[in-house]
């Protein structure tokens, strides 16, 4: 990963890490009322001999993606394991804290008719600007075929109980996504109730 070619970078250090983003305006994308300097890198070790891990992001349709995921096991730390890929289940947060750290805020001035950028950066994480990275993520989710819950719908009622585990490892998703899936099939009557 590199961000070279982008002009002068912005160094922001927080405990565990470092994000580096282009420095320059026109680096600038908007995302809900919020300036995220795209695309950008983000460093981070979750302990003292914890491989890094390094991520890229970038504003793609309006929305903060994460585009590439590195870990790499520094001379003398720990090796990649499985706990290393448990942790990237956080890759939501991690996006949205670091957006959050980096992102300018646009602010109206009403008696001007304008809008300004107000940066705050290095401070801790607004959780304002969570919310409408939270936001426009969720609202980026792609549409779920009918082809998709059919097979989540299969894998489902194939199970006498504990249904819900078997989509999760069956399409490697969390329970919060399997849980949505399955109600979404059974809403379209791929699944029956079943009794308790």
């Amino acid at each position: 990963m590199t961000l070279e070619g982008l002009g002068p970078l912005r160094r922001t250090e927080f405990e565990g890490g470092v994000i580096l983003s282009p420095a320059g305006l026109e680096h600038l994308a908007r995302v809900g009322n919020l300036a995220v300097p795209t695309p950008f890198e983000v460093s981070l070790r979750r302990y003292e001999s914890a491989p890094i891990v390094t991520m890229r992001v970038e504003v793609i349709d309006k929305v903060p993606r994460c585009t590439e995921l590195h870990f790499v096991m520094e001379e003398g730390g720990s090796e990649i394991r499985q706990r290393d890929m448990r942790d990237a289940e956080s890759l939501e947060d991690w996006i949205g804290a670091s957006v959050a750290m980096i992102a300018a805020e646009y602010i109206d001035t009403e008696e001007q008719g304008v809008s300004t950028l107000e940066f705050k950066v290095g401070g801790p994480v607004d959780r304002q600007k969570m919310k409408t990275i939270q936001r426009s993520r969720r609202g980026s989710r792609r549409a779920v075929t009918r082809s998709e819950l059919e097979k989540v719908a299969e894998v489902y009622n194939a199970q006498a109980d504990h249904g819900i585990e078997a989509v999760m490892r069956s399409f490697n998703m969390s329970r919060s996504t399997a849980a949505r899936r399955i109600k979404a099939a059974r809403d379209l009557g791929l699944i029956e109730q079943r009794n308790k």
